[in-house]
């Protein structure tokens, strides 16, 4: 999921990444959005989540994870179906849920 190998033991950093792969993947296709966003583009965005939320994306946590979560969420009810938004957060929410 989201380049994650889940029988593997899970850190942090990689969730996080996982979770801008996830981001990326859901919104690249929108209009509203530059037409040439790359995954950067998404990064950027989920280090804003990170800041507004008062974590650091550079040592992302559990806890850190779970409030990034739900701002991007938010977030994202702006652009995507409540079915699709809950889809990739249910699969964030379990890749999180396996972390120490």
């Amino acid at each position: 999921m989201y380049g994650i190998d889940t029988n593997t033991e899970l850190t942090p950093d990689v969730v996080r990444n996982a979770l801008v792969r996830c981001f990326y993947e859901a919104h690249k296709e929108d209009a509203c959005f530059e037409e040439d966003a790359g995954e950067l583009y998404f990064e950027n965005i989920i280090r804003q989540s990170f800041k507004k939320t008062s974590f650091d994306y550079d040592h992302p946590t559990k806890e850190a994870l779970r409030h990034v979560l739900d701002d991007l969420a938010d977030f994202a009810k702006n652009f995507r179906s409540q079915d699709i938004i809950q889809k990739h957060y249910r699969q964030m929410l379990v890749l999180i849920e396996r972390l120490p």
